[in-house]
Protein backbone atom coordinates (compact mmCIF):
# COMPACT_ATOMS: atom_id res chain seq x y z
CA UNK A 1 0.00 0.00 0.00
CA UNK A 2 1.62 3.65 -0.66
CA UNK A 3 2.09 5.91 1.38
CA UNK A 4 -0.56 9.29 2.02
CA UNK A 5 1.53 12.04 0.42
CA UNK A 6 1.11 14.99 3.18
CA UNK A 7 2.83 17.83 0.73
CA UNK A 8 1.21 21.41 -0.35
CA UNK A 9 -0.12 21.64 -3.46
CA UNK A 10 0.73 25.40 -3.39
CA UNK A 11 4.11 26.83 -3.00
CA UNK A 12 5.16 28.88 0.30
CA UNK A 13 6.97 31.21 -2.36
CA UNK A 14 5.87 33.10 -5.35
CA UNK A 15 7.98 34.79 -7.58
CA UNK A 16 6.87 38.19 -6.92
CA UNK A 17 8.17 36.80 -3.37
CA UNK A 18 11.42 36.64 -4.98
CA UNK A 19 11.59 39.83 -6.75
CA UNK A 20 11.00 41.32 -3.62
CA UNK A 21 14.44 40.52 -2.03
CA UNK A 22 16.29 40.01 -5.24
CA UNK A 23 17.28 42.08 -8.33
CA UNK A 24 14.78 41.13 -10.97
CA UNK A 25 17.36 42.15 -13.49
CA UNK A 26 19.69 39.56 -12.47
CA UNK A 27 16.89 37.38 -12.02
CA UNK A 28 16.08 37.80 -15.82
CA UNK A 29 19.34 36.74 -16.68
CA UNK A 30 19.73 33.68 -15.00
CA UNK A 31 16.58 33.16 -16.72
CA UNK A 32 17.52 34.02 -20.11
CA UNK A 33 18.39 30.36 -21.40
CA UNK A 34 19.71 31.53 -25.36
CA UNK A 35 21.50 35.16 -24.72
CA UNK A 36 21.33 35.27 -28.77
CA UNK A 37 17.85 34.21 -29.81
CA UNK A 38 15.90 34.69 -26.28
CA UNK A 39 13.35 34.54 -24.71
CA UNK A 40 14.57 37.65 -23.25
CA UNK A 41 13.32 38.58 -19.56
CA UNK A 42 13.90 42.22 -19.89
CA UNK A 43 10.70 43.23 -17.58
CA UNK A 44 9.57 42.70 -14.43
CA UNK A 45 6.08 41.54 -15.88
CA UNK A 46 8.22 38.84 -17.96
CA UNK A 47 10.36 37.67 -15.14
CA UNK A 48 7.45 37.11 -12.59
CA UNK A 49 5.47 35.15 -15.89
CA UNK A 50 8.26 32.82 -16.25
CA UNK A 51 7.42 29.05 -15.77
CA UNK A 52 10.94 28.48 -14.31
CA UNK A 53 11.23 30.67 -11.87
CA UNK A 54 7.93 29.52 -10.26
CA UNK A 55 8.86 25.77 -10.36
CA UNK A 56 11.84 26.91 -8.64
CA UNK A 57 9.80 28.67 -6.05
CA UNK A 58 7.85 24.95 -5.77
CA UNK A 59 11.36 23.40 -5.69
CA UNK A 60 12.15 25.42 -2.41
CA UNK A 61 8.82 25.01 -1.36
CA UNK A 62 9.74 21.12 -0.94
CA UNK A 63 12.97 21.25 0.18
CA UNK A 64 11.48 23.40 3.51
CA UNK A 65 8.63 21.20 3.59
CA UNK A 66 11.17 17.99 3.51
CA UNK A 67 13.26 20.07 6.58
CA UNK A 68 10.52 20.92 8.37
CA UNK A 69 8.83 17.23 8.11
CA UNK A 70 12.18 15.80 9.23
CA UNK A 71 11.82 17.34 12.50
CA UNK A 72 8.53 15.99 13.29
CA UNK A 73 7.94 19.06 15.50
CA UNK A 74 6.01 21.15 12.20
CA UNK A 75 3.12 19.63 10.01
CA UNK A 76 2.44 20.67 6.61
CA UNK A 77 -0.88 22.62 7.87
CA UNK A 78 1.25 24.30 10.35
CA UNK A 79 3.34 25.79 7.53
CA UNK A 80 0.34 26.98 5.61
CA UNK A 81 -0.90 28.35 8.77
CA UNK A 82 1.83 30.41 9.43
CA UNK A 83 2.24 31.65 5.37
CA UNK A 84 -1.46 32.38 5.93
CA UNK A 85 -0.86 34.45 8.69
CA UNK A 86 1.69 36.44 7.20
CA UNK A 87 3.68 38.53 10.00
CA UNK A 88 7.63 38.50 10.45
CA UNK A 89 8.11 34.44 10.58
CA UNK A 90 6.34 34.30 7.26
CA UNK A 91 8.50 37.39 5.71
CA UNK A 92 11.79 35.45 7.11
CA UNK A 93 10.69 31.92 5.67
CA UNK A 94 10.50 33.85 2.63
CA UNK A 95 13.68 35.59 2.80
CA UNK A 96 15.35 32.09 3.30
CA UNK A 97 13.44 30.47 0.53
CA UNK A 98 14.29 32.66 -2.00
CA UNK A 99 18.16 32.38 -1.31
CA UNK A 100 17.36 28.89 -2.08
CA UNK A 101 15.44 29.87 -5.25
CA UNK A 102 18.54 32.61 -6.41
CA UNK A 103 21.24 29.71 -5.79
CA UNK A 104 19.17 27.16 -8.00
CA UNK A 105 19.28 30.20 -10.46
CA UNK A 106 22.89 30.37 -10.53
CA UNK A 107 23.11 26.37 -10.43
CA UNK A 108 21.13 25.92 -13.54
CA UNK A 109 23.31 28.52 -15.62
CA UNK A 110 26.42 26.38 -14.69
CA UNK A 111 28.78 29.31 -15.54
CA UNK A 112 30.44 31.77 -13.31
CA UNK A 113 30.67 31.14 -9.25
CA UNK A 114 27.68 33.32 -7.62
CA UNK A 115 28.37 36.55 -5.95
CA UNK A 116 29.59 35.76 -2.25
CA UNK A 117 26.43 37.37 -0.93
CA UNK A 118 24.29 34.94 -2.65
CA UNK A 119 26.60 31.86 -1.56
CA UNK A 120 26.33 33.44 2.12
CA UNK A 121 22.86 33.57 2.08
CA UNK A 122 22.24 30.45 0.91
CA UNK A 123 24.55 28.98 3.54
CA UNK A 124 22.28 30.90 6.12
CA UNK A 125 19.09 29.03 4.91
CA UNK A 126 20.87 26.06 5.01
CA UNK A 127 21.78 26.79 8.73
CA UNK A 128 18.58 28.33 9.65
CA UNK A 129 16.81 24.90 8.30
CA UNK A 130 19.03 22.53 9.74
CA UNK A 131 18.37 24.72 12.99
CA UNK A 132 14.75 23.87 12.39
CA UNK A 133 15.37 19.88 12.25
CA UNK A 134 17.68 19.89 14.98
CA UNK A 135 15.38 21.96 17.40
CA UNK A 136 17.91 24.83 18.05
CA UNK A 137 15.51 26.85 15.64
CA UNK A 138 11.66 27.39 15.95
CA UNK A 139 8.89 28.81 13.94
CA UNK A 140 6.99 31.73 15.59
CA UNK A 141 3.81 29.70 17.03
CA UNK A 142 2.17 29.61 20.13
CA UNK A 143 2.88 26.56 21.54
CA UNK A 144 6.67 26.68 20.37
CA UNK A 145 6.76 30.12 22.44
CA UNK A 146 5.90 27.92 25.89
CA UNK A 147 8.44 25.04 25.04
CA UNK A 148 11.32 26.63 27.47
CA UNK A 149 9.68 27.90 29.56
CA UNK A 150 10.27 26.00 32.72
CA UNK A 151 6.90 24.52 35.20
CA UNK A 152 7.50 24.14 38.83
CA UNK A 153 5.50 20.73 40.12
CA UNK A 154 5.81 18.82 43.25
CA UNK A 155 7.45 16.10 42.98
CA UNK A 156 6.14 12.91 45.36
CA UNK A 157 8.55 10.02 46.15
CA UNK A 158 6.65 7.88 43.76
CA UNK A 159 7.57 10.43 40.91
CA UNK A 160 11.35 9.36 41.95
CA UNK A 161 10.61 5.61 41.95
CA UNK A 162 9.05 5.91 38.48
CA UNK A 163 12.09 8.23 36.77
CA UNK A 164 14.82 5.57 38.53
CA UNK A 165 16.79 8.38 39.43
CA UNK A 166 20.00 7.21 40.81
CA UNK A 167 19.63 9.17 44.06
CA UNK A 168 16.70 7.13 44.83
CA UNK A 169 18.40 3.45 43.60
CA UNK A 170 21.56 4.55 45.50
CA UNK A 171 22.22 2.46 48.20
CA UNK A 172 24.04 4.19 51.66
CA UNK A 173 27.97 4.68 51.48
CA UNK A 174 27.81 3.64 55.28
CA UNK A 175 25.86 0.13 54.63
CA UNK A 176 22.67 -1.04 55.50
CA UNK A 177 21.83 -2.75 58.97
CA UNK A 178 21.71 -6.49 59.22
CA UNK A 179 17.67 -5.83 60.73
CA UNK A 180 17.20 -4.29 57.15
CA UNK A 181 18.90 -6.28 55.18
CA UNK A 182 17.48 -8.67 53.09
CA UNK A 183 17.84 -12.50 53.55
CA UNK A 184 16.65 -14.86 50.77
Amino acid sequence: MPLTPVSSTAPYLLPQDVIDRHDWQLCGQLLTDDPINGPFFNSIALVLASPVLYELCRDASGKAEAYFLTSNRYQVADLQALMAAGGNGANLLKKYLSDFVMMELFDRRGGPDPPATIVKAYEEAIKYFEGITTGVTVLPFAETQQAGVPVTIQLQNSDYAMNNLLTYKQVPMWGIRNAYRRVW
